[in-house]
């Protein structure tokens, strides 16, 4: 029964992010990966309590293109937040392997997580006023930032 409703669960979490990824970049999108982030963190933790003694698995995490330091980073931030250990083997510039050790939910959650985690990561910093892809020139993007209540990351 408590399978069923964790696998439950995790097929509407994923709907969810696939939903999100189909429309990438609206609010909609924004809201059904929020969405799908609270129900992971609404069953996370507690999800089941008689779980505590459930089998450490190894399950490895190939990741690779661009920014490849930065991916095997989150990967390892992700599994660091879920109480997960992790080892990690770069086999050339662009091609990694991140070793997740942790209980069959918890590297299951990795896996959901990483994906959207990672199309934000990749996409949002284009989305932003300071990107060098902004159409805002130099000039809007200082005035932008000297409106009053807004906050540049200084």
């Amino acid at each position: 029964m408590a399978e069923r409703n964790r696998e439950k669960r995790l097929h509407v979490v994923g709907r969810l992010l696939a939903q999100a990824s189909s429309v990438a970049g609206t609010p909609e999108a924004e809201a059904f990966t929020d969405r799908a982030f609270l129900l992971v963190a609404k069953y996370g933790a507690d999800e089941f309590p008689g779980e505590a003694t459930d089998a450490i698995l190894r399950r490895d995490i190939p990741v690779q293109g661009a920014y490849l330091r930065q991916q095997v980073t989150l990967v390892i931030r992700i599994a660091s937040a879920l109480h997960c250990a992790y080892a990690y083997r770069v086999l050339s510039p662009d091609v990694a392997f991140v070793e997740v050790y942790g209980t069959k939910r918890h590297i299951d959650r990795i896996q959901i997580l990483y994906g959207p985690l990672l199309d934000r990561m990749l996409h949002q910093p284009s989305a932003s006023p300071w990107s060098s892809a902004s159409p805002l020139s130099l000039e809007d993007r200082i005035h932008r930032c000297r409106k009053p209540g807004r906050h540049c990351g200084h």
